[in-house]
Order: structure tokens, then sequence, then C-alpha cells
């Protein structure tokens, strides 16, 4: 690490060094789709009847970025939709220390969802036609 203070004189060795270390931190901003985790594996897995949507739309997915986030993807359908029921269930490493509140859309309208320590849960509003989870990011505490 640089610390820059009135006359540093900087070296194009530090900068290289220091370039090529940012760039393996920001490297999740351009990660292919072969770094997400298909759930149904590595842990994780569906409940209370929810399933993928199919006919063409994305399969639920997750990956953790350089910095703890984890960012989901995809369409499930057809599940309980009561408050608190678990959709997904989310391995060790890749969920919350306790219950948070995100928005969602969902067929009946916009809603939410609720990550808790064991996964991601029906929170209401969205009905159980379909719910998207694309754009939803949360940090990954210790669980």
């Amino acid at each position: 690490m640089i610390v820059f203070t009135p006359n540093t004189v900087i070296k194009s060795a530090d900068v290289n060094l220091n370039f090529d270390e940012l760039k393996t931190k920001t490297d999740y901003l351009s990660a292919p789709d072969s770094d997400w985790i298909a759930v149904g594996s590595a842990g994780s897995s569906f409940a209370n009847s929810w399933v993928n949507y199919g006919s063409g739309y994305p399969a639920a997915a997750f990956r953790k970025d350089a910095f703890g986030y984890v960012h989901l993807k995809g369409f499930i359908r057809n599940g309980t939709a009561v408050d608190t029921t678990t959709m997904i269930t989310m391995p060790t490493g890749y969920k919350v220390g306790s219950t948070r509140h995100i928005a969602a859309i969902g067929a009946s309208a916009a809603g939410h969802i609720k990550l808790t320590t064991s996964g991601i849960a029906y929170g209401g509003g969205t009905g159980n036609g379909w719910i998207t989870l694309d754009n939803i990011s949360y940090y990954a505490e210790t669980v």
C-alpha cells in the first residue's frame, strides 16, 4: 500500500503492483455466467414447492463477489406464498445473520422477500405466479 504525502515520488513498479491488486479485487464486475451457482447445488435447495419458472426464463442462481456480497438472479414460481416460508435454502457463507426485508417484483405486484438465517423466504405482496430474483444483492454474514 502506498501512502501519499506531499512530495511523494511514485515509481512505475509501485503503480503496476497496485493496479494488479485492484484488478484482482474487481474481477467480479465482469464475471462470466459460469461463475453463478445454480440453486439445487453447493448446499442450496428449493423449499416449499418453489421451482424455477422455466419456459426460457433464467434459472435461480447466486454468486458471491470479492467483497462478500451475494448476488441473485432468476425467476421462480408456484411455491407456498405465506409470510416467512422459506423459498430457497442457502449454504453457509451465503446467509445473513438476522432477517432483512428486500423489495421484489412478482406476478401480483411489487412486494418483498425476506433474507433469513436459513436463506430466502417469502415476504408478501408478490404472489406466487412468479418472483424475480434479478438485481437482489446483500452482504453475507457469517452464520
